[in-house]
């Protein structure tokens, strides 16, 4: 069932986005992310996700494995998209048969959210499959050093971190297990009737909340013996250093902003619908 990659799965490659810092690479998802999000209009949002697939296809990463992990997002993707054409009835009614009316207003803001959405996958998708979980956590941790002054716990919450990124793949693993184990005991998970398919869900998630305690308790208990602590500064393994290539990153999405800025909000070229 999940013979894809995995939302969180580390793919092994040599490509230069993963040489980058991850802090580099952090700030570079937060920052798409919030163009993407506060983009209103289609064309700038399809040309914001045209520069992150360009990164995505130059990293040499598997894009269709990639959209076979995210099945199940892409399916609630299709049902937004769908729900957004047939409940919006403002705008320029261009399709209309019976009750069902289909405007421009309504396809438009479809295609926004889809696209939206869509791109913001595949940028988290990049820190992700070119990211170990532990460099992430790390990054995230030299990012919220200055909140230490708040009393914020930086430390613990870079480790909480690390174990969710860790094990997201695991526990998709253990869930593709649990419904082949179910479907040996004559589950029906591809039933027509959807009453059937929500009665389906409780022998997989009982068990699969079982394990993940289970989990959590053993990786409790590895860590107490171990004597692990955070009451002293710890040190890492692999040391993480900042070189050319990420200097010429910074530049590259920092002028991309800069210039979207200009045209986008200053200039105002939004194409009028689009």
């Amino acid at each position: 069932m999940f013979d894809g990659i995995l939302l969180g799965q580390y793919v092994s490659g040599n490509s230069f986005l993963y040489i980058l810092n991850p802090v580099n690479k952090i700030l570079f998802c937060f920052t798409f992310m919030v163009l993407i999000v506060c983009c209103q209009s289609i064309f700038w949002t399809v040309n914001l996700g045209f520069i992150v697939l360009l990164l995505f296809f130059s990293a040499k990463l598997p894009f269709l494995a990639v959209l076979k992990g995210m099945k199940t997002i892409l399916f609630f993707l299709i049902i937004t998209f769908i729900m957004h054409i047939f409940f919006t009835s403002q705008g320029q009614v261009i399709f209309q048969y019976s009750k069902i009316i289909i405007t421009l207003e309504g396809l438009l803001n479809a295609l926004l959210i889809f696209f939206r959405i869509f791109f913001i996958i595949m940028i988290n998708s990049i820190l992700t499959l070119t990211t170990q979980p532990t460099e992430i956590a790390w990054g995230f941790q030299k990012l919220l050093y200055p909140f230490k002054i708040f009393k914020f716990p930086v430390d613990e919450f870079a480790l909480m971190l690390s174990l969710a990124l860790r094990f997201i793949p695991v526990l998709f693993q253990e869930l593709g297990k649990i419904i082949d184990a179910q479907k040996s005991r004559g589950a029906e998970f591809d039933s027509p009737s959807f009453i059937k398919k929500i009665l389906s869900f409780p022998p997989i998630l009982i068990p699969m909340f079982i394990n993940s305690f289970f989990r959590a308790e053993e990786i409790a208990m590895a860590m107490e013996a171990r004597c692990y602590s955070n009451s002293q500064n710890r040190t890492h393994f692999t040391k993480i250093h900042t070189g050319f290539e990420d200097l010429f990153f910074v530049i590259f999405y920092t002028f991309i902003t800069l210039v979207y800025l200009y045209l986008y909000y200053f200039k105002s070229y939004d194409l009028s619908v689009f």
